[in-house]
């Protein structure tokens, strides 16, 4: 069934006739953080790669581009696996990432070590409280490509935690 009145308002009720009564599951978690829509990455704007290296976790390589203008945020997946070695990450990101800069999780000095070993410009990041962050980002509007699967998954699974149940109940 496709609602098409364009008022958001039905999608909402019958999203959530469809989860409740019929017992489908949703496409994002409760209480989700960040809304996104798809398009086309904003190729005018200057932009960096954001890095979080991960082993058990996905490493991952984000294009982004932040129009400050215009309040919007364009994120591009470049990379996004589990379980990669730094010379297997550097070889599947070097071509796209080329010459660019990439920001990278001060959390994990050794791989930005080895990555600039490698040729690639990488810098550490430090941030803020990620309450301060994701405040600085929901000011804004933010576009996904189509091929960032994984991380439209995330964005779809990163909510807020319900500290008003125990912990038996979540």
């Amino acid at each position: 069934l496709y609602i098409t009145t364009g008022d958001e308002k039905y999608l909402k009720g019958y999203n959530n006739y469809r989860n409740k009564l019929l017992g489908y599951f949703k496409s994002a978690a409760e209480g989700v953080i960040f809304d996104y829509t798809v398009g086309e990455f904003d190729n005018t704007l200057p932009f960096v790669f954001g890095g979080d290296q991960g082993v058990t976790h996905p490493c991952t390589i984000i294009k982004t581009a932040v129009d400050k203008k215009n309040k919007k945020i364009y994120l591009d997946e470049v990379f996004y696996e589990t379980g990669r070695s730094t010379n297997e990450i550097y070889n599947s990101i070097k071509t796209e990432v080329g010459s660019g800069l990439i920001v990278m999780d001060n959390a994990a000095p050794l791989f930005i070590l080895d990555l600039q070993k490698l040729g690639l410009k990488v810098i550490p990041c430090y941030k803020e409280k990620i309450v301060d962050r994701i405040r600085k980002v929901q000011d804004y509007e933010i576009i996904v490509t189509a091929r960032s699967k994984k991380l439209m998954e995330e964005l779809d699974n990163y909510a807020w935690l319900d500290t008003s149940k125990t912990r038996s109940e979540r």
